[in-house]
């Protein structure tokens, strides 16, 4: 099939590849066809014959509905049966437990078929089961206990005349280890590690929608390994867990709705998908996304987690605000998104722009049988202790505390926070910022780098900086870290010393604070080359990660043998390759790898480290459960 060809109603030109205009067929032919005029079509036309080989087609009956009723735009495909899935037998629902999804159903239309549709087919949680597999209160004590902030000055010493740039690296950790590394054991049929069921089932119960793309583009291999990604998922949830199938071609079906992945269920959930996700038809990811909403908001019951799964391999830049517009929605009400570009051609800006959107994941999945890979690694993101909400990290400086040494408060401002993504807060005195993160998951951190401006003192002292606190919300539960009000929280200290100290001469600065230096420099770095080569200059592009590469390996942290400094050396070393040709950069997945590596570092966050890199953002439970994917492939069990 070439990737070029003509609509047969306008006459126009189709790009298969790369158009990023939806396309749909109708089967008969295999001709690519406008989603607009095929829309036209279907409503003017005087027969129903197909419009490129005259063979007669019968329009699903939802294209022949008003307009009001209908979202997708025009689409064109043949007829496909389907899934009903079998009832699944619940206790009586419980009196129903707060859903923040419900709020927004009037906002939206139908944009999806009507298979497997009814709020009876989710499975409803019964009163009986703990959802939080521990009790409440003992969880988020235990929970709060993981909360720890580390500040650290770029010196430790430093003279007593002003300083007008002076950073201060804070660190939010959510350190878990206990409970985030998952058990693994060997089957006594293979040496393939298994994630132990005891250790699955201490973790928060969880909601998960996997809203996946099965249009023409993804037949063969792709879906065969689509399949095998999504078994894995199955058999890494417990009984507490449901999980929900949606898929989306030119329409949006779900395949079945919550079910609680007991025994029975995992098997049911995997024979539903093996048969219902078939390739065929166009591209859709509104639709896809708007039944996945569906799905969430109309829960009669609700785990404390939830999390969602986008994979697409196509083009669809409709509705990039409604779909935005979704996934902030999902952001607000604590749901965590993981979106995936599946393969050369997809559309990652727009992919990213909605994982940006929700504060979520972008994995970038370069080869057909590596998408089992990054669903093990996302599902492993979750499978820890509840993931922290609507935090707020407050950062202010020392002279608010009412401490004796703090310097003046007109004197000491923070001139500057860089948090890359996460939106930042100024007081108009300098002297307070606050920093917001939508979520965290259970094992990762978060790093702000802060330029202060120091005033002259008259005398050596030692002075405390700034102090830091955060507020956030789990199980529930708003929560404050440091939880006593008379704790003033994590402090930075500075000593002060008089010029022609031998201290002050060749000052060594922090490793932490080097290397936030220069993860901040190659993030920016790697955003001017991108722009350069979209714009077609790879010799400004290649230019600019050049400079960037000397400067890491002359750096310190490099010196030192920083994990970090060796993680952006690969970064940049990757983006050289991407920007090696038009070719590389254009056709063979260059721009969708700096559009991954760009959304990981701004976001400090990844559910998926392709294979030889260091993994940098991944938690502990996101890394073991992409390991034992990886492992699962060799068996063939999937």
């Amino acid at each position: 099939m070439s990737d070029t060809e003509n609509c047969s109603i306008c006459l126009g030109e189709v790009k298969v590849k790369g158009g990023g205009v939806p396309l749909f067929t109708p089967g008969c032919c295999g001709k690519w066809l406008h989603q607009k005029c095929v829309e036209e079509y279907v409503k003017t036309a005087v027969d129903t014959k197909c419009p490129s080989c005259r063979q007669n087609f019968q329009a699903p009956a939802w294209m022949l509905r008003s307009p009001s009723l209908v979202a997708p735009q025009g689409i064109f495909t043949l007829p496909v049966p389907p899934v009903v899935p079998q009832r699944v037998s619940a206790p009586a629902p419980p009196q129903a437990s707060w859903n923040p999804f419900r709020r927004i159903g009037a906002m939206m239309g139908s944009t999806t078929s009507t298979a497997a549709n009814t709020l009876e087919n989710e499975d409803v949680l019964p009163e009986t089961i703990d959802r939080t597999s521990t009790d409440s209160n003992s969880a988020i004590e235990h929970i709060q206990s993981s909360i720890n902030i580390v500040a650290t000055p770029e010196y430790s010493c430093v003279g007593i005349n002003a300083i007008p740039s002076f950073h201060v690296r804070v660190s939010l950790n959510y350190d878990d280890s206990p409970i985030t590394q998952m058990d693994v054991k060997s089957k006594s049929s293979s040496d393939v590690p298994e994630i132990s069921k005891k250790t699955i089932s201490s973790k928060t119960a969880l909601d998960i929608v996997c809203i996946l793309d099965n249009s023409g583009s993804m037949q063969g291999t792709k879906m065969d390994s689509l399949k095998a990604a999504v078994r894995f998922v199955v058999s890494t949830l417990g009984p507490n867990d449901r999980l929900s199938v949606v898929s989306f071609n030119s329409f949006a079906t779900c395949i079945h709705h919550l079910l609680r992945m007991t025994d029975e269920n995992k098997a049911k959930s995997n024979n539903l998908v093996s048969s219902a996700l078939q390739a065929a038809g166009g591209t859709n990811i509104y639709a896809g996304m708007v039944k996945g909403m569906e799905v969430l908001r109309s829960r009669l019951s609700t785990n404390q987690a939830s999390c969602v799964f986008l994979l697409t391999d196509g083009q669809d830049r409709d509705n990039l605000e409604r779909k935005i517009s979704l996934v902030k929605e999902l952001k607000r009400n604590g749901t965590a998104v993981f979106v995936f570009g599946f393969g050369v051609d997809h559309d990652a800006e727009h992919m990213m722009a909605i994982a940006e959107a929700a504060e979520g994941t972008f994995s970038y999945i370069d080869t057909d049988d590596t998408v089992i890979d990054a669903f093990g690694g996302s599902i492993g993101a979750m499978q820890g202790s509840a993931p922290l909400t609507e935090i707020a990290l407050t950062l202010r400086t020392a002279s608010l505390l009412g401490e004796k040494e703090a310097l003046p408060a007109d004197q000491v401002v923070i001139n500057s926070v860089e948090a890359g993504h996460y939106p930042v807060s100024m007081a108009p005195d300098l002297q307070t910022a606050t920093v917001r993160f939508a979520n965290m998951y259970c094992g990762e951190k978060r790093t702000v780098l802060l330029q202060l401006v120091l005033p002259a003192v008259t005398s050596p002292v030692y002075t405390h900086l700034i102090s830091s606190s955060v507020q956030y919300s789990v199980l529930n539960t708003v929560c404050q870290h440091p939880s006593s009000s008379t704790d003033s929280g994590c402090s930075c200290e500075v000593e002060r010393a008089q010029e022609g100290d031998e201290r002050l001469v060749n000052p060594v600065r922090a490793l932490l604070v080097e290397e936030e230096l220069r993860r901040v420099e190659v993030t920016n770095a790697i955003k001017a080359a991108k722009a350069a080569a979209d714009s077609g200059d790879l010799i400004t592009a290649r230019a600019i990660l050049v400079e960037s590469q000397e400067s890491v390996i002359s750096s310190p942290a490099y010196a030192a043998d920083s994990k970090t400094a060796k993680a952006l050396l690969q970064d940049v070393n990757e983006g050289l390759e991407c920007v090696r040709s038009h070719d590389m950069y254009d056709s063979m997945g260059g721009k969708n790898t700096f559009c991954q590596t760009i959304s990981s570092n701004s976001q400090q966050r990844s559910a998926y480290t392709k294979a030889g890199k260091i993994s940098m953002y991944q938690s502990p439970s996101s890394t073991m459960a992409q390991t034992t994917a990886v492992h699962s492939k060799s068996s063939g069990i999937w």
